[in-house]
């Protein structure tokens, strides 16, 4: 019985018809249920996206920190270099200046 009344809302309409705005109301349920589930829809996409903003304003941090750090070693590097530059120009002065001694 239960699959001949399955097969029969197949075949026959749901209402006559004769009372429009009752099969109205039934419409406008429907479509007030498919925008509910569009907004929920827009609603979850917008969470979604907050949170990957929010993700992606966390790596842009780290990588302006990370840059950071960089920049930090490549002055101590550079200041480094120099320094021993200095030493080499100093321990260079040294030994000409003994030499200039010695042959005197």
């Amino acid at each position: 019985m239960a699959q001949l009344e399955g097969n029969a809302s197949m075949f026959f309409k749901r209402t006559c018809g004769y009372f429009k705005w009752a099969d109205e109301v039934d419409e406008v349920k429907e479509l007030q249920f498919m925008l509910f589930e569009k907004d929920t829809a827009i609603s979850e996409l917008q969470i979604c996206e907050e949170a990957e903003r929010k993700k992606n304003s966390k790596l842009e941090d780290d990588v302006n920190e990370l840059a950071l750090e960089e920049a930090v070693k490549f002055k101590s590097m550079e200041s480094v270099k120099a320094d021993k530059k200095l030493v080499f120009a100093m321990l260079l002065s040294w030994i000409s200046f003994v030499v200039v001694l010695l042959i005197k």
